[in-house]
């Protein structure tokens, strides 16, 4: 196997991970637990770029800075963001770009951090 098939199976197993990732989103929101959220949008940040997916770095990157200046915040942010989340897996499932730019959600969370 070359290195460009390898990352393509990493990229699919990163892909086929997301349903899960989302799950545990939703319950630390349940459960109001803004430190594992802010963890997991932590680990978002880093991992999503390194497996070709730098919309989901720059969620992650945005969440988790409002959710260390704003913790209260993570309401109102988190259900919009696993949206997007969920938005970002359906258009990169079907080997489509998603444009994070253009999502009004995420604009709406980042003007959060300003």
């Amino acid at each position: 196997m070359n290195f460009d098939d390898m990352m393509k199976e990493l990229r699919t197993e990163y892909l086929d991970s997301l349903p899960a990732k989302l799950r545990d989103l939703e319950k630390s929101l349940s459960q109001e637990d803004v430190d594992c959220l802010r963890e997991d949008f932590h680990k978002l940040k880093g991992t999503g770029k390194t497996y070709g997916f730098p919309e989901i770095s720059e969620l992650g990157e945005v969440v988790e800075r409002l959710l260390i200046q704003k913790p209260h915040s993570y309401a109102e942010v988190i259900p919009n963001a696993i949206g997007i989340l969920r938005d970002i897996h359906r258009e990169r499932s079907a080997s489509r770009d998603f444009d994070l730019s253009e999502d009004g959600r995420f604009r709406s969370i980042r003007s959060l951090n300003l």
